[in-house]
């Protein structure tokens, strides 16, 4: 298949949804991301990426409501169609999780009352990021102020997103160890206690579900797999 002339010669200087209008048999799939347009051909290699707006729509988002931790925003997706889609999003700062490590190789949880569930549920420390927040400085901070405990190394985990369907909350995954007690420092609508349980133990409630909690599973299958990979080398 031979390409278009026009997009060949001038890929920087022509709109690219002018050329898709006009290269629709050779541009079988528009796909649309965050802020980049991507044309996909028949064997799904890519084409052409290119920076665009958040959905190649000449309609702005619209923040349909606003409150300190989160903001909705009514957006657009543009389908394979050329039909255009509202989408609601949910942008958010984005948060940390911290799992701590006792010198005894305990896991230090907390069980904590989430007003969104209704009910206690166990997971580990954690926190909002402030806008423009490292997000270690976030740990840091979250883990001293739930359980009161500080900590001399920090492993960085991989991050991920919360719920990416609807919400744009990326969350990052920390391990603290050699930690030091001291006093903790809640806020008044935080209603938790502190507990350690051995890894197996963990595991365990994670099967058994137990522990229901996303970021909390992660952290510890993440940790699981880390010491068995030690083991391996070893």
């Amino acid at each position: 298949m031979n390409m278009p002339e026009r997009f060949f010669r001038h890929p920087a200087s022509i709109p690219i949804r002018n050329v898709f209008r006009k290269n629709q048999s050779f541009f079988p799939q528009l796909e649309i991301f965050k802020k980049t347009v991507i044309i996909i051909n028949e064997d799904r290699s890519v084409i052409r990426s290119q920076k665009a707006g958040q959905t190649m729509s000449s309609n702005p988002p619209e923040i349909v409501f606003s409150c300190p931790i989160f903001k909705l925003e009514k957006t657009w997706q543009i389908g394979r169609s050329g039909k255009k889609h509202t989408r609601y999003v949910i942008r958010h700062p984005g948060g940390v999780g911290i799992l701590p490590i006792l010198p005894n190789g305990e896991l230090l949880l907390i069980r904590q009352f989430r007003v969104a569930v209704g009910r206690f549920i166990y997971e580990i420390p954690a926190g909002m990021k402030e806008p423009g927040e490292d997000p270690l400085a976030t740990a840091k901070r979250e883990l001293k102020e739930e359980t009161g405990y500080s900590a001399e190394n920090w492993t960085v985990y991989p991050s991920f997103f919360a719920s990416p369907g609807y919400l744009d909350e990326k969350l990052h995954l920390f391990l603290a160890e050699n930690l030091t007690p001291g006093p903790d420092a809640l806020e008044d609508g935080e209603n938790l206690s502190v507990f350690s349980v051995p890894l197996d133990k963990a595991l365990k409630m994670i099967d058994s579900g137990e522990i229901e909690d996303g970021k909390t599973v992660g952290a510890i299958l993440r940790y699981a797999l880390s010491l068995s990979l030690r083991e391996k080398r070893v």
